[in-house]
């Protein structure tokens, strides 16, 4: 039961309602409404023009060779890098990189640790204007890390490892596999480039493993390591880990091209690089979330496909047998997840069709190689 009190109070609101301006009240939040509309469509259309751009490949003529670095001092300053913030870290990369690698490639290593600059500081502010969650830095422009205040050892030899490969001239950065440069529109690599550096680092420094069965749970770099491992078995460890070190992605491109096209190259090298920006995104669109899908399993495609035209050069050159090319053939195609799963979403890798087509792929390569006898 309602009281007297509440009657009234009641009554009041409906009067109110009955006599409000809706007209009024209509007219003046149209113009405000309007703009709201006009602006949410505008960054719609804008994301999926971000979107098809950059999935649209880049030309590989675009692409440019190694820097040519003259005569390299390789005499390093112990004491200058011990007075260093994180100059014990510092040191014991440089110990580990020195005994693990020839120094004729370490050209980009020993050029940059003349004047690397090291410091902790808030990377907040940069996350939120960026929309990332970065705990560190390079930047090759100024040879400068960042490190956020509260972080494990791994992403310091993380950010080391870009130092290590990185070269910067005429507003072109040349980083592992990863070149940027704003005048041609050109960043390209970027994907292979932090999934092999992850790589490197979880090799010589114990960085984060990401283990992998036929469905599993990922992380952008972790997935992004994965590929590049698998990458480097087609590559063959050396020649990759001269490659990085040399800040050559044309390099790359020219040995991948004896089994697959330029436009198949950089196809794959697209797809890795959207891979990088947007498996991260916890609320993907519909297009980017479609688009992802076909990034995943073009890329998985290309190194099954890829790989059995390596095996398949390597029997026809009596390396190997018909036999291990098969067996090798198989452990590799179980060595890759068949479903991702990242958040709330499962991206399939691949089916058996696309093993089908990978298999017809690789033996019409076959044929290829052996009509050219």
């Amino acid at each position: 039961m309602i009281s007297d009190g509440r009657k009234e109070n009641v009554q009041d609101i409906v009067a109110q309602i009955e006599n409000f301006d809706y007209n009024s009240f209509f007219r003046s939040v149209q113009p405000i409404a309007a703009i709201y509309i006009a602006n949410y469509f505008a960054r719609k259309t804008f994301k999926n023009f971000s979107i098809h751009r950059d999935l649209k490949p880049k030309n590989v003529s675009k692409v440019l060779p190694p820097p040519e670095l003259k005569e390299i001092d390789r005499e390093i300053d112990f004491e200058s890098i011990c007075a260093k913030e994180f100059g014990d870290k510092i040191l014991r990369f440089i110990k580990v990189i020195i005994e693990n690698f020839n120094p004729e490639v370490l050209n980009n290593f020993y050029n940059n640790l003349k004047t690397i600059k090291v410091s902790s500081k808030s990377l907040v502010l940069r996350n939120f204007l960026l929309q990332t969650n970065a705990v560190g830095t390079y930047s090759p422009k100024h040879n400068e890390i960042a490190i956020a205040t509260e972080t494990d050892d791994t992403t310091i030899t993380h950010e080391l490892l870009h130092m290590a490969s990185s070269f910067y001239k005429d507003k072109m950065t040349r980083s592992g596999f990863n070149q940027f440069y704003l005048k041609e529109l050109l960043n390209i690599g970027n994907g292979i480039n932090e999934g092999y550096t992850e790589l490197l680092n979880q090799r010589y420094f114990g960085g984060t493993e990401y283990p992998l069965g036929t469905r599993r749970a990922v992380s952008t770099y972790g997935y992004l390591k994965l590929i590049t491992e698998k990458l480097e078995q087609i590559v063959g460890k050396e020649k990759m880990e001269s490659l990085y070190f040399s800040a050559n992605l044309k390099g790359l491109i020219q040995e991948l091209n004896k089994y697959a096209s330029e436009e198949e190259i950089m196809k794959f090298i697209t797809d890795t690089d959207f891979i990088l920006k947007y498996l991260s995104n916890k609320r993907p669109s519909l297009i980017e979330n479609q688009s992802l899908t076909n990034c995943i399993n073009r890329s998985a495609i290309f190194l099954i496909t890829n790989y059995i035209r390596m095996l398949v050069l390597q029997e026809k050159e009596g390396i190997i047998s018909n036999e291990e090319l098969k067996e090798k053939a198989n452990d590799y195609i179980k060595s890759i997840p068949h479903i991702i799963i990242r958040g709330k979403y499962e991206y399939i890798v691949y089916d058996l069709n696309d093993i089908d087509s990978s298999i017809e792929s690789a033996l019409e390569y076959r044929e290829n190689l052996y009509a050219s006898k």
